[in-house]
């Protein structure tokens, strides 16, 4: 077993608790939100920090980095938009 694996008892009721080092690693506090996942034969739990970071890798992956916003462009092809349609 490694320093990143503790074992765990999961009580009667299927409840567990997330060892106090992992909770602080992942910037968990009580009554925070995660996300629970069947991956393969093994259970994820991610921060809700780690999924914005994963959603915002995939944007950049299949928008590519841009120096604006994706919102900036947006809005710059609809001002194109409306002063074709004005003309």
């Amino acid at each position: 077993m490694n320093h990143n694996e503790i074992n765990v008892t999961i009580a009667k009721n299927g409840r567990m608790v997330i060892p106090a080092k992992f909770r602080k690693a992942l910037g968990l506090e009580e009554g925070g939100n995660v996300t629970v996942s069947l991956k393969g034969d093994t259970i994820a739990i991610q921060s809700k920090m780690a999924r914005l970071k994963a959603a915002q890798e995939y944007v950049a992956k299949h928008f590519g980095h841009k120096k604006d916003s994706i919102v900036d462009d947006f809005l710059a092809d609809k001002r194109a938009e409306a002063k074709r349609e004005w003309k």
